[in-house]
């Protein structure tokens, strides 16, 4: 296939652009280049998309996928404007921010959206109302050629929130050492690992899989996640656990300390479509990040 990654230099997009590469396919990654090269063997056309004319480069040629990550409305319209009708398929990456509720348990496709945000250029605190404008800009342009992936929290290489490798590295920081933990070792949590969900998007890309889908990992307890984390990290000293209201009133707030016990944890459909499709077990998606951790 000829895959026009929008983006490509950085996490997901980068690692997407690997895969393809690694699978034959021919990969052109149109990025200002600034948050890094792309992937060995993919084409950078550079272009700011923010510029008139950025997809100049790109426009003139059929494609047989394209995949866009970006959460800026304006950038999304732009790129559907010059390369939507060039396009056999569009994959458009969104967010399970896009919902408006995340209080159900195993909630599906089906969960209503927040209000799609107006604005062109969206401020950080309406990323899931800009998530839910891209993907309508998305469906009125590409329609029955679109795959919306509402990815969840990704993990795994190259993750610079660290939201998935939090726990490894305070366990291999003072492994014989307390690690304080909150008491909520049953809390559900979910990480997608993005060499997953990028392997995920492809097969989805090749077979011309179309439709809306959660694009999630798989439901691990916190008390487990935390026990893969310290066998990773190599962590034997004893665990101190605290009430969770108590370390919020000490100032530790949400996604401080990894991944989140307390957002919501959904069905996913989208691995339904790809069976061969499985998401690697936590210990893979947990241990890159110790590699980078100093003993």
């Amino acid at each position: 296939m000829d895959i026009l990654v929008l983006g490509g230099t950085a996490w997901l997009g980068r690692e997407t652009a690997r895969q393809a590469i690694a699978r034959g396919h021919a990969v052109t990654c149109l990025a200002r280049g600034e948050s890094g090269a792309v992937a060995a063997g993919a084409m950078l056309v550079a272009a700011d998309r923010h510029e008139d004319g950025a997809y100049d480069r790109v426009r003139d040629r059929d494609w047989d996928a394209v995949i866009e990550v970006s959460w800026q409305p304006g950038l999304v319209r732009g790129a559907l404007a010059a390369l939507g009708d060039r396009a056999a398929h569009w994959t458009y990456v969104s967010s399970a921010s896009a919902y408006a509720s995340h209080a159900v348990l195993g909630a599906d496709e089906t969960t209503p959206l927040l209000p799609a945000a107006d604005q062109e250029e969206a401020e950080i605190g309406q990323y899931g109302e800009a998530k839910v404008a891209c993907e309508q800009s998305a469906a009125a342009v590409a329609g029955d050629r679109l795959l919306v992936a509402r990815a969840g929290l990704i993990g795994g290489p190259g993750d610079h929130t660290g939201r998935s490798g939090y726990w490894v590295a305070r366990a291999a920081r003072d492994p014989r050492g307390p690690m304080l933990i909150p008491a909520t070792p049953d809390v559900p949590t979910q990480v997608i690992d993005v060499r997953d969900l990028a392997a995920w998007l492809l097969d989805c890309a090749q077979a011309r899989t179309t439709g809306t889908y959660d694009a999630v990992g798989p439901v691990v307890s916190f008390g487990a996640w935390i026990e893969l984390c310290r066998a990773v990290g190599g962590h034997t000293g004893p665990v101190v656990t605290a009430d969770p209201a108590w370390l919020t009133e000490q100032g530790v707030a949400q996604f401080m300390g990894g991944v989140p016990g307390h957002v919501g944890v959904r069905a996913g459909l989208g691995g339904l479509l790809c069976p061969q499709r499985r998401s690697r077990p936590g210990r893979g998606t947990a241990a890159p990040p110790a590699a980078r951790v100093p003993r």
